[in-house]
């Protein structure tokens, strides 16, 4: 793949290998089962083990709502994003 190929591709939106997000987790396990969060949040409750174990991304309107209900920053609840997110900038500013 050329060099200006991969530019147009954009940043990446994979997860990281260790992708597990404890403290997301350790806030539902706070407030009670998988299954509850996700009746709440209109989601089944295997969406909500795979998004503490870093294999599912939620949309962005529920990632802000977690951060909401569990009080915590979106930072802390998706460290892995966050450090994606971090790095796809870095890249993206030295294409500039």
């Amino acid at each position: 793949m050329n060099e200006q190929h991969k530019k147009r591709r954009g940043p990446s939106t994979k997860i990281s290998a260790d992708g597990k997000r404890r403290l997301f987790k350790e806030c539902r396990n706070n407030f009670g089962s998988a299954r509850e969060v996700g009746l709440l949040f209109g989601v089944t409750d295997s969406s909500v083990r795979k998004t503490e174990d870093g294999d599912s991304t939620p949309n962005l309107l529920n990632a802000f709502m977690y951060s909401i209900f569990f009080g915590k920053p979106l930072e802390e609840l998706f460290p892995d994003l966050f450090s994606i997110a971090v790095e796809n900038v870095r890249k993206l500013k030295t294409m500039e």
